[in-house]
C-alpha cells in the first residue's frame, strides 16, 4: 500500500505544460490519434494550453490536480460562464471537462476527491449547476455524486 498521499490543488499557470500532458492522455486514452499528423501532440499541446491560459487569465477556468510523490496523476477541469435571468441575475453555469486519472492511479478514489473539490468550490461561488458528458464508465461515478440525466439536445456544427 502507497504510504505517499494524493495532495490536491488548484493548478497555477506554471502547471500548464502538466495539464496539456495529462489532457493528451485523455484524449488517446479516449479516441486514440489514428492518421494524426506527426506534430499532433506539439499542436493538442500549445492550443489547449493557449486555450487554459486564457480562461485561467478570466478566471472562468480553473483546474484542479492531483499529485502523488511530486508527480501529476489526476486532474478535473471547471469552466463556468454566467447566465442570468430577470430573477437571477447573478446566476451561473458550470461546465466539468478534462477528469482524467493515470491508470495506474485508478482505483483510489482520485477522480471522486477532484469531483468533490470542483463542487465545493462551484458552491462556494454561486454556480448553481454543472454539466458534463461522461464516459460510459464514469457515469457511476457521477451518479454516486448526484449528478443525475439531463433533457439537453446538441446541435453539431
Amino acid at each position: 500500500m502507497d504510504t505517499v498521499a494524493i495532495i490536491y490543488r488548484l493548478a497555477t499557470l506554471d502547471d500548464l505544460a502538466t495539464l496539456g500532458a495529462l489532457r493528451w492522455e485523455l484524449d488517446v486514452g479516449l479516441h486514440g490519434v489514428p492518421d494524426a499528423p506527426s506534430d499532433a501532440r506539439a499542436l493538442f499541446a500549445t492550443t489547449i494550453q493557449s486555450d487554459l491560459r486564457a480562461g485561467m487569465d478570466r478566471g472562468t477556468v480553473l483546474v484542479w490536480l492531483a499529485e502523488m510523490d511530486g508527480h501529476a496523476v489526476g486532474c478535473a477541469q471547471l469552466t463556468w460562464w454566467p447566465v442570468p435571468k430577470a430573477r437571477h441575475p447573478d446566476r451561473k453555469r458550470g461546465y466539468v471537462t478534462g477528469v482524467y486519472t493515470r491508470p495506474e492511479y485508478r482505483r483510489r478514489g482520485v477522480a471522486r476527491q477532484l469531483i468533490e473539490l470542483l463542487s465545493a468550490y462551484a458552491r462556494d461561488h454561486a454556480i448553481t449547476r454543472l454539466l458534463l458528458s461522461p464516459s460510459p464508465e464514469a457515469v457511476p461515478l457521477y451518479r454516486s455524486l448526484g449528478f443525475v440525466p439531463s433533457h439537453g439536445l446538441e446541435l453539431n456544427l
